[in-house]
């Protein structure tokens, strides 16, 4: 009556186990036992969904793991009116995979260095599922990497001590150094995680001295971004003038074009927020 082959064919196959079965919508429900695949098809053979089952019989997998030995007997699919889901929250809760490390809200502390501050830190927070062995923002300020292991002991401004907040300080630097860096975080299996995932391509970075919207890396009043901000940025634009200070601080809508980080839609940001009340600046993100 009616047939489904996988491409390449010889991506699903097996010998035991495993399944079909007809929904009420007409599409058709196959269990793949041996990968612990699970597929629904539909009567025109158009894959509407593909699970792969992230469990074994020791537990689940970690994400971004090659699943082996999650064989799956049979599937079976059960309407929202199903009587057993009465009075129970079906609402998702988290991936069933275990999270290697997560890293989340880098940033240096303060948020704007400047030359003048005593001692430049660099924050992230880290959690991990099967437990976090240790942490290292690897540092570059101009003569290379640097490991720096990272702390949660509440003296790294790091914030609190145990509330996974991991801190190492820097030491001070002057205006204008270009500060790039990167996490390698090892987990209780001793799996290695960076974060970004490909340094030294990949990485996150700041200038000392500059601060979003700071385009000719002086301040009026104590504000970043001024008139002054605005006829450097024409300058360069128009005039072969000389380049922001910082490309980053300098990128005011946060978008880039062609692989430009300033172009004239900065100018155009920068003219509403100047003069019409416009949007403040909000640069682009420090992943890069």
């Amino acid at each position: 009556i009616w047939e489904w082959t996988a491409t390449p064919p010889e991506s699903m196959f097996a010998t035991f186990i495993s399944g079909v079965r007809r929904l009420k919508n007409g599409n058709t429900l196959i269990t793949d036992g041996p990968s612990g695949e699970l597929l629904e098809v539909t009567p025109s053979k158009e894959l509407v969904w593909r699970y792969v089952v992230p469990v074994r019989s020791i537990g689940p997998y970690i994400q971004g793991a090659l699943p082996t030995g999650n064989q799956v007997f049979k599937a079976f699919h059960f309407d929202p009116e199903y009587s057993a889901f009465s009075g129970h929250d079906l609402t998702p809760v988290s991936a069933i995979e275990l999270n290697p490390v997560t890293i989340a809200e880098a940033g240096p502390i303060p948020e704007s260095p400047r030359g003048n501050d005593s001692v430049i830190a660099i924050t992230a927070f880290a959690t991990a599922d099967l437990g976090l062995n240790s942490i290292d923002a690897v540092v570059d300020t101009g003569a290379g990497f640097v490991h720096f292991p990272m702390f949660d002991d509440g003296l790294n401004s790091d914030g609190l001590a145990g509330d996974g907040q991991y801190g190492v300080l820097i030491g001070a630097h002057e205006d204008g150094k270009r500060i790039e860096y990167y996490f390698e975080a090892v987990d209780d299996t001793a799996a290695v995680i960076f974060d970004p995932p490909n340094p030294v391509l990949s990485v996150y970075r700041f200038t000392v001295g500059y601060s979003c919207g700071n385009i000719d890396g002086s301040t009026t009043a104590g504000n970043p971004t001024d008139i002054s901000d605005l006829t450097y940025l024409v300058d360069f634009l128009f005039a072969g003038g000389s380049p922001p200070v910082d490309l980053t601080a300098a990128n005011i809508d946060g978008q880039s074009s062609g692989g430009l980080p300033v172009d004239i839609s900065d100018l155009t940001y920068l003219v509403a927020f100047v003069f019409g009340g416009g949007p403040a600046p909000v640069c682009e993100q420090s992943e890069i």
